[in-house]
């Protein structure tokens, strides 16, 4: 059979798109099957979607700045007037009708018409529709329902009753929902059941109960209730100090997570990650899932988590929780929408180390029965009775349980000792043009550095950036061919992030690994003696964490003299008949982190990660002396860092920490910082010290940690494995208000290589904004006059200006002029002018509708904050523009404190049609 699916945006990250790809890929065993993706947003899926699947889109929505509109704001995609109209295929109640128009349901129309699938299954509501209204008889239609019966809006329920019983089979995730459709929205002639979402096998499990991370993934939305997980880990935190909550996804409530985690301090244990392209990668770094959605239509992360061997703690909230989860088997059922209740349930995982380890084993057990191979029978079987086909016989026993993707043709393994092992070995099964493809070389490029390396006749390669990389032996295979650098390049110490140790060769310790984790060095790593936690490498055996001894026949090889290798990111390319491409198709394995401060001697990793264009990246950390932050607390007008001295063993009292200008290294501040025994420190900085005689300057400044001996310290956050602090954590700012002049904001923040330092900004004045007017003027209303009306006097030696925060000319500024101050008058006025016209996109058009968002900013001159004008009213002012047109401008407040100015020429007549109206 031909099967097709039709999403609306197969380009995006969700549980849908999840979905569909499992599902595709295990049909598309014995099946040809389509995705049909209404939209297209970008060049390339995010995650996935297998080789032997074709993936349609419908329309391009992609854009280069602002585009034409056309009813409701409805954006001209690929120049279509059809596309600035509403829908009358796809129902105007489904909630993402607002992106449909007359031109989608064009295509979907064409689609549906001209397509030779013999199945055609709907993802969401709308689609589920447009399917039952336009596709032809000779067509079976299969509707999927992803939410629930009670998600729906009474108005769409009304035109799924109307419209569902045209299709063939009407399918939802759990058996609560199949029956309440049944019951309160009967579909006579369709088959209504039940098929659970399928989830593959990933290509590494892990036992992670040492690990000391919750792990939880999914959309930041409301109906998640991320922010009910926060308040439990905070009311545990100080119970268990050791343990970290990573947050995955994106979504409105991002914001407000951020300020939640930001009020209760846990900056430093609560980390919001961002979207991940292959979430089974993130719950290998944890040591238990948690999941507290208030509803749930069925769990897709719950078992995409015990899938990857990790218990989960979930609300019990209707539907799919209960579903899945067996309580107190291989993960917990908590009350709903109770934190104390999650907290509970956090405790009992975070306190007991045999009971994760138990609950692990039967997460991976029993979550097999939603392994692909066991959940596409049932749709085989269905889209086989309905089309009146034959079921294809039950595939052999031995053949492997269907994948989304092929194996990826690199696979990362980053274990306990800071060394990644690049593999790039024959993988069974796999598709991909590259997959078990050894290539010549291997190249690490940064800022025009490059190193080459050969790779081991078995496809792996060792990154090390310890001094003592040549010491790595047991066939590890990797050597230099024509570096490209310098003598002089490798010793000069990168600016704002090299070693700080100048050529002393210190050997760094070797990390004890916990019980149950990876164990063994370096040279277990690249085919020695020890052992890796979870099946490694690819399929499970032979991978690069696995002790397989196959090296070159176990001779001592000489690593490469990566001592070029210096702190940053490092672009990886592969080389294939002299072809240098990026490495794109990689798979990452991280465990082992986080690596014990205690246990480490010097700070010489190498973290594998994404960068923005999906390409394998390598970030090194490494410096001869280090200080790792464990905890940084902005408290009481001061500013306390704690943390500890890689390899220190003896106490140092006449430590200090020393905060440096990077504009000028002879501009520095020191604060007393005190070293234990075992290496621990505690510095605390007084914002006011730091800007002293420098108030009102927006500067960056170096954090060192300088022994009594002369010994400097780099300071920073690495030891976790986790790369890009400076979008994950966001500490708040310490305001220095002197009693005259401009004051300044101090901020600590995470430099690009993850490197601890502090940010100054002017602290703009406190004003009130009274009032925004805005009014079009000169020939035709093409400048923009701006009075801004202020609910104090205008501060002595103070700038202000308007910058443009979105529209064109974006990051533009015009400058605002104070009026002279009315004696007696207690309020100051700003005045400005703005041009509107000379931007391209407005040319040649004879109606003008345009948008910005504009902020008022003051401070002294050349480094301007923001001020707020929450409080200004809307205000609308007209004038006659051309011909029969009125040009309107008006200006709203945003929540941020922006300003939305809106520019439209409205006809006289239509103007005056509202007015009666």
């Amino acid at each position: 059979m031909k099967i097709a699916y039709l999403i609306n945006d197969m380009y995006g990250i969700g549980g849908t798109v999840r979905t569909v790809a499992n599902q595709a890929a295990a049909l598309s065993a014995r099946h040809e099957v389509e995705i049909v993706s209404v939209f297209r947003h970008r060049a390339e899926p995010v995650l996935p979607v297998p080789a032997q699947v074709s993936l349609r889109p419908l329309v391009d929505i992609r854009q280069q700045g602002e585009q034409p509109t056309g009813v409701d704001g409805r954006p001209l995609y690929e120049g279509s007037e059809r596309a600035g109209l509403p829908p009358l295929l796809f129902p105007v109640e489904d909630g993402r009708s607002s992106t449909h128009s007359r031109l989608t349901d064009d295509r979907l129309e064409e689609y549906l018409a001209t397509t030779d699938a013999d199945v055609v299954v709907g993802t969401r509501p709308g689609l589920n529709v447009v399917i039952a209204r336009a596709a032809p008889r000779r067509v079976v239609k299969v509707g999927q329902e992803h939410l629930t019966y009670e998600q729906h809006s009474r108005e769409l329920r009304q035109v799924l009753a109307a419209e569902y019983p045209n299709l063939d089979a009407f399918v939802t995730v759990t058996e609560a929902d199949a029956r309440t459709y049944a019951e309160r929205m009967p579909m006579p002639g369709v088959r209504l059941l039940s098929i659970p979402n399928s989830v593959p096998a990933p290509p590494f499990t892990v036992n992670g109960h040492n690990s000391r991370t919750i792990v939880s993934a999914g959309r930041l939305a409301p109906s998640k209730r991320h922010d009910l997980l926060v308040q439990a880990f905070s009311m545990v935190s100080d119970e268990f100090p050791d343990w970290k909550l990573r947050i995955y996804g994106r979504g409105s409530r991002r914001g407000a997570l951020g300020r939640l985690v930001g009020s209760l301090g846990l900056q430093d244990r609560v980390w919001l990650m961002g979207p991940h392209p292959r979430v089974e990668e993130a719950w290998a770094q944890g040591a238990f899932a948690a999941v507290t959605s208030s509803e749930e239509p069925f769990g897709m992360t719950i078992v995409e988590a015990m899938r990857s061997g990790l218990p989960v703690v979930s609300t019990d909230c209707p539907h799919g929780p209960a579903s899945i989860i067996r309580d107190r088997e291989d993960g917990l059922l908590v009350p709903n929408k109770s934190a104390p209740g999650i907290a509970e349930g956090l405790a009992q995982l975070m306190g007991d180390d045999q009971l994760r380890r138990r609950m692990s084993s039967a997460a991976l057990t029993d979550s097999e029965r939603f392994d692909p191979a066991n959940v596409v029978r049932m749709h085989e079987e269905l889209f086989a009775e309905l089309a009146g086909a034959g079921v294809p016989s039950p595939p052999a026993l031995h053949l492997p349980a269907p994948r989304p993707e092929p194996p990826a043709s690199c696979r990362v393994e980053a274990g306990p000792d800071g060394a990644a092992v690049l593999w790039f070995g024959l993988v069974e099964g796999a598709a991909g043009s590259d997959a078990g493809r050894i290539p010549e070389r291997v190249v690490l490029a940064k800022s025009g550095r490059r190193i080459e390396l050969v790779p081991q006749a078995d496809g792996r390669v060792v990154v090390d950036a310890s001094r003592r990389a040549t010491e790595v032996g047991g066939g590890v295979g990797v050597g230099a061919i024509g570096s490209g650098v310098s003598d002089q390049a490798v010793n000069r110490p990168e600016a704002g992030g090299s070693d700080s140790g100048g050529s002393q060769e210190r050997a760094r310790g070797r990390t004890a690994p916990e019980s149950g984790e990876a164990s063994g060095d370096r040279r277990s790593a690249s085919g020695g003696s020890g052992e890796s936690n979870g099946s490694g490498g690819p399929n499970g055996s032979g991978g690069p964490g696995e002790a397989s001894g196959s090296g070159s026949g176990g001779s001592t090889t000489v690593a490469a003299p990566l001592k070029g290798l210096v702190t940053g990111a490092w672009q990886v390319f592969r080389v294939d008949g002299g072809v240098e491409t990026p490495v794109r198709d990689v798979e990452i394995h991280q465990h082992g982190f986080p690596i014990p401060t205690a246990d480490t001697e010097e700070l010489a990793l190498v973290v594998p990660a994404r960068s923005a264009k999906g390409r394998l990246v390598l970030h090194v950390r490494r410096s001869a002396h280090h200080a790792e932050i464990e905890h940084v607390e902005i408290a009481d007008g001061l500013i306390t860092v704690q943390g500890r001295v890689l390899g220190r063993q003896r106490p140092d009292a006449r430590a200090r920490l020393v905060v440096r200008l990077r504009a000028s290294a002879q501009t520095r501040r020191e604060f007393p910082s005190a070293v234990t025994a075992s290496g621990e420190f505690t510095a605390v900085i007084d914002p006011e010290v730091v800007v002293r005689g420098r108030e009102g300057d927006s500067e960056k400044w170096q954090m060192r940690l300088i022994l009594s001996d002369g010994t400097e310290c780099t300071v920073g956050r690495h030891l976790s494995g986790v790369v890009g602090y400076k979008q994950i954590i966001e500490y708040a700012s310490q305001q220095v208000q002197p009693a005259r002049g401009i004051g300044s904001k101090v901020r600590p923040y995470y430099t690009v290589n993850d490197r601890l330092g502090l940010l100054t900004a002017p602290l703009a004045p406190t004003l009130p904004v009274d009032r925004v007017r805005v009014r079009p003027v000169g020939r035709h209303g093409a400048r923009l006059r701006f009075e801004v009306t202020l609910g104090s006097p205008v501060p002595e030696g103070t700038a202000f200006a308007l910058e443009v925060v979105r529209g064109t000319n974006a990051g533009q500024r015009y400058p605002l002029e104070a009026l002279p101050q009315h004696s007696g008058r207690q309020e100051g006025r700003l005045v400005g002018t703005l041009p509107l016209l000379q931007h391209n996109d407005y040319r040649g058009l004879s109606v003008l509708r345009a948008s910005w968002q504009l902020r008022l900013k003051a401070g002294p001159a050349g480094a301007l904050a923001k001020v707020g004008a929450k409080a200004v009213p809307d205000q609308t002012a007209r004038r006659w523009s051309h011909g029969a047109y009125v040009r309107s401008v008006t200006v709203a407040p945003t929540g941020s404190g922006d300003m939305k100015v809106t520019v439209a020429d409205v006809h006289v007549a239509e103007a005056l049609n509202r007015r009666l109206r």
